[in-house]
């Protein structure tokens, strides 16, 4: 059954405006987190005599904590998983190509970068999947006498951290999932080009009718990657099974085919350091030391204040 743009558009904004209360809601918090990690809670609502304590315990903690567990990765030899196989020779085979990607990818770094995002927020992202790049070098042209530059299309299985602020789950299932990212136009075209991108012109337009009566000379370009059990139609009729579709800007689709991973499963890996019984999103590991440190300020202006009464007589 063919899928018009239309039906893909339908679809998308519908999950996306289902999934954004919740994202909304729970990234609040995230970004709290944030502020104290990199010591931007200045507090500027206080009394001149009042402090404004920064403490760079929440910095230290997660430094601290994700190192401690790459080391352990690191010191590991890069067999940080195994494969099992009923045919031994297939393990072998196996294993050793697992190991030769993660160590390509620098694994222990992508945990630790995945972990410092997971502990001030809430969710462990990482992406896996199978890329195209173009990779330009420059070559002695014989014909001319002159140096020219030469591009080769590349690909590679890359294993990424993933900002927890970049994703919408599902809200009341794991049917779907949106990841957002911000690319320049020349990074856009690039991408384009080398995963065979259709409505590419129109994003263009539309980019240059936008930027007419400004200077903008790194234009960005908004991109959701969604992947979906399934894609239905507005009276709910499933149309299509286990999808992965790309939206440009506000409503243009520049890409829509198969998942092909087992299962229709998601190339993320997704975890939640701290459970709980409910919430989509988990809980953060910072947000209760953040209480914690709050608490402490507002104690000791407390002291503050009675002081200033008591001095003022």
């Amino acid at each position: 059954m063919s899928i018009k743009p239309e039906q893909i558009v339908s679809f998308y904004s519908y999950i996306k405006t289902e999934a954004e209360p919740t994202y909304t809601r729970e990234s609040q918090e995230w970004k709290e987190n944030m502020r104290f990690y990199k010591d931007e809670y200045n507090f500027d609502n206080k009394l001149t005599w009042q402090t404004k304590i920064k403490d760079p315990v929440v910095d230290n903690l997660i430094v601290r904590m994700t190192n401690f567990f790459v080391r352990i990765l690191m010191s590991t030899d890069n067999k940080y998983f195994t494969v099992e196989h009923p045919n031994p020779n297939i393990t072998a085979g196996l294993n050793k190509l697992l190991e030769t990607v993660l160590k390509h990818n620098k694994f222990p770094l992508v945990f630790g970068d995945a972990l410092k995002f997971s502990l001030l927020t809430a969710p462990y992202y990482t992406k896996i999947k199978f890329a195209y790049d173009e990779q330009t070098y420059p070559f002695y042209n014989e014909k001319t006498g002159k140096m020219d530059e030469q591009t080769d299309l590349i690909s590679n299985t890359n294993i990424t951290a993933v900002n927890p602020f970049n994703i919408k789950l599902d809200p009341t299932g794991e049917q779907y999932m949106i990841e957002s990212k911000e690319v320049s136009l020349a990074d856009f075209q690039k991408l384009a080009r080398v995963n065979n991108w259709t409505n590419v012109n129109k994003v263009l337009r539309e980019m240059y009718k936008y930027g007419e009566e400004d200077q903008n000379h790194i234009a960005k370009v908004r991109l959701d990657y969604v992947y979906a059990k399934y894609i239905s139609d507005k009276q709910g009729r499933v149309l299509d099974t286990n999808v992965h579709f790309i939206i440009a800007g506000p409503d243009i689709v520049v890409y829509y085919g198969k998942n092909h991973l087992p299962n229709g499963q998601f190339p993320y890996i997704v975890g939640f350091p701290m459970k709980v019984l409910e919430g989509r999103y988990g809980r953060g590991y910072i947000t209760k030391l953040r209480s914690l440190l709050s608490s402490y300020v507002e104690s000791m202006n407390l002291l503050l204040d009675a002081f200033r009464i008591s001095t003022l007589g």
